[in-house]
């Protein structure tokens, strides 16, 4: 078998693609017959990876666009499961190649370190022993060196022989001034400062309450089921019949329902239809 009849037995993609270009179905047609996003089957045609959901989502994906176009559905699954199975040895590979590129160059690091340390300890040591085997005769004479002390300075003789009773003299008392005075008032400037300060920090209404909703999810058959709160990180479920879930959000909720029938929605008390069949993928947003 050549590389090329490999590779196009291991698409998957590929392989609905030709059977729906080959029938005259267009895109937009299938993703209406499935309720499947029209960006999600392009990543199924281009057989993107990166960008599709996990493996137990995708091959219900490939189910229903095979059912819709009238393609094996099993072959397709089948071909999904090869091409993972080919990528993911790829894969482990490339990280096994990483992992010893990346082990040489600690030892190499490793080495370096060493190396340098022990030139730095060589080096500490030689300046040690130096400065322990230096003469004492030049300590001696750097030791020998007579202090020059300046003299101390004489007091002045006015200073010293001035009396007590003039040292003792209170400071004359001065009247208070009836002048007005002829600096500008600050008081009125601060406290407009002050006031605006306090209406910037303290005073600023309070934000209203951001809304909340409430979804309540009840089974009724089995199924599986992803959903988003509010864009955060995806919670994947495997529902069985009699399963009851509540959840909270302020904006939004995304769901991803492997079996359309198989469960009964309520966003705040209120009762949400799905227009999705029994076994059927649906991907909804509420509210």
């Amino acid at each position: 078998m050549t590389a090329e009849s490999e590779q196009t037995t291991l698409s998957f993609g590929r392989y609905l693609q030709s059977i729906r270009v080959e029938k005259g179905i267009s895109l937009k047609a299938v993703s209406h017959e499935t309720r499947i996003r029209l960006e999600t089957l392009h990543f199924i045609e281009e057989e993107d990876h990166q960008n599709l959901p996990d493996e137990v989502y995708v091959k219900g994906f490939l189910r229903a666009y095979a059912k819709a176009i009238g393609a094996d559905g099993d072959e397709a699954v089948q071909r999904y499961i090869s091409r993972l199975a080919v990528k993911r040895k790829l894969a482990l590979s490339e990280a096994a190649l990483h992992r010893t590129g990346g082990a040489f160059w600690r030892r190499l690091l490793l080495s370096l370190g060493a190396v340098f340390c022990l030139i730095a300890a060589t080096l500490y040591a030689v300046s040690a022993w130096r400065e322990h085997t230096m003469p004492k005769e030049a300590v001696s004479t750097e030791t020998a060196e007579p202090s020059v002390t300046e003299p101390a300075l004489e007091k002045p003789d006015a200073l010293s022989s001035a009396p007590a009773e003039e040292k003792a003299v209170p400071a004359p008392t001065t009247e208070p001034s009836t002048e007005p005075s002829t600096e500008p008032a600050m008081d009125s400037a601060d406290d407009k400062e002050v006031s605006a300060t306090d209406a910037s920090t303290g005073s600023a209404p309070s934000l209203a309450k951001a809304k909340k909703y409430l979804l309540t999810i009840d089974t009724i058959e089995e199924t599986w089921l992803k959903i988003i709160v509010d864009d955060q990180q995806s919670k994947q479920y495997r529902l069985n019949p009699g399963d009851h879930i509540e959840l909270e959000g302020s904006r939004n909720f995304n769901l991803l329902i492997g079996n359309a029938g198989g469960i009964r929605l309520g966003l705040n008390g209120k009762a949400v239809a799905l227009s999705g069949k029994s076994g059927q993928v649906v991907n909804i947003q509420l509210p």
